[in-house]
């Protein structure tokens, strides 16, 4: 009897020490160590946007075709730069993401550079410059910005193969940013665009009204030459239309679009 005491104090001891060396979690599952149910359809991630230099910054922007709606005249030919005039809307964007006007060198592989100014969700909603190539991104500069209702000159010309200089000048010809582009592979364009471009699905947003004016291109002998003439690009009306300024209707047009509509309670950019 006395035997069989000792064996159930030693066991009972045994249960005692075990109980208190063991992880609780076994005994208590508690809410620490649930594995939580992961969303099968998690939202997407925000791109971060890491800094390029004091003025300008990077943005990976991926669209969809359908999404972007546009305005534009283009020229064909051989060109070793393109120069215009434009001037600065203040366009409502009443859904994601973005309304521009720019001007364009494409070359005859697809590669482009690209420069105009920009409104968006992308530009803290105010109107800002902007430069682009492909393949590559979309850089928003930061400093100095533009003002609403003044005009500036943009720039594109070729410096050598594969190198390109892109200047935004005031219409004194002050120089307010200049940059150049390493593009390897474009070394003169074959199409040269003026373009008012919306990103909107329902066609909501406004292009804003905007002359793209004195179209120049460059030559190879490095002089400019006035466009006198032009075909339509892709032009998506309505709501958007490009049409010719007189009285040089051949080397000034306006751009314009959805101007004037109700803007909704909830326009992302009013």
């Amino acid at each position: 009897m006395i035997e069989i005491k000792r064996d159930r104090l030693l066991f009972g001891i045994f249960l005692v020490i075990l109980f208190f060396y063991l992880p609780k979690d076994i005994y208590f599952p508690s809410q620490k160590s649930l594995t939580p149910i992961t969303n099968p359809y998690p939202p997407p991630a925000t791109p971060s946007i890491p800094q390029q230099g004091s003025n300008t910054i990077f943005l990976p922007v991926i669209l969809k075709p359908q999404d972007r709606y546009y305005a534009q005249v283009q020229k064909d030919g051989q060109f070793y730069g393109v120069w215009a005039t434009i001037e600065t809307p203040n366009p409502v964007i009443r859904e994601p993401y973005f309304s521009y006007a720019s001007i364009n060198i494409i070359g005859p592989d697809g590669k482009w550079i690209e420069t105009g100014l920009d409104k968006g969700l992308y530009t803290d909603c105010i109107p800002k410059f902007i430069w682009a190539i492909q393949p590559g991104t979309l850089m928003v500069v930061l400093s100095p910005l533009p003002t609403v209702g003044m005009a500036y000159q943009y720039l594109i010309e070729k410096i050598t193969d594969g190198q390109w200089s892109l200047q935004i000048i005031t219409t004194s010809g002050y120089v307010i940013f200049n940059t150049n582009i390493n593009n390897p592979g474009l070394n003169f364009g074959t199409k040269i665009q003026a373009t008012g471009e919306v990103n909107s699905v329902s066609k909501l947003n406004d292009m804003g009204v905007a002359g793209l004016l004195y179209l120049k291109w460059k030559m190879a002998n490095s002089n400019w030459s006035y466009w006198n003439g032009y075909t339509n690009g892709v032009v998506n009306f309505p709501p958007y239309q490009i049409v010719g300024v007189p009285p040089d209707p051949s080397n000034n047009v306006q751009i314009s679009g959805n101007n004037g509509n109700p803007i909704p309670p909830d326009a992302p950019c009013p």
